[in-house]
């Protein structure tokens, strides 16, 4: 896993070839207050099955998650993860959810 620095430095890169990263990168450079805090319960609610979700700051695990999909993520309880796991889901670092949705089209954001 990359430090803030690093994935700030990435995100700098990516923000100038896609809105969605733009906005993730003004969040990471700026205090972690402004990182967003979600329940895996919420993404739950806004998701649909294999969609993949954005979440700039932390995912916490209250909440029921049925649902596969694609969490990229700053942070992750360890419960989190585990009901994103175990839903067939994945949970990805930002750095690695970065790669994969370079472009950020698809992309669901969702903030606290």
């Amino acid at each position: 896993m990359l430090n803030r620095y690093q994935i700030i430095d990435s995100l700098s890169k990516l923000s100038r070839e896609s809105q969605v990263w733009k906005v993730v990168f003004e969040i990471a450079k700026s205090s972690r207050k402004r990182m967003a805090v979600v329940n895996v319960g919420k993404i739950e609610l806004l998701s649909k099955e294999g969609m993949p979700i954005l979440v700039p700051g932390k995912v916490l695990g209250a909440g029921r998650l049925r649902k596969k999909v694609i969490v990229g993520a700053f942070d992750f309880s360890a419960t989190a993860r585990k009901k994103i796991i175990s839903a067939g889901g994945e949970a990805l670092y930002i750095e690695e959810f970065a790669t994969r949705y370079r472009q950020g089209s698809g992309v669901l954001f969702v903030g606290g």
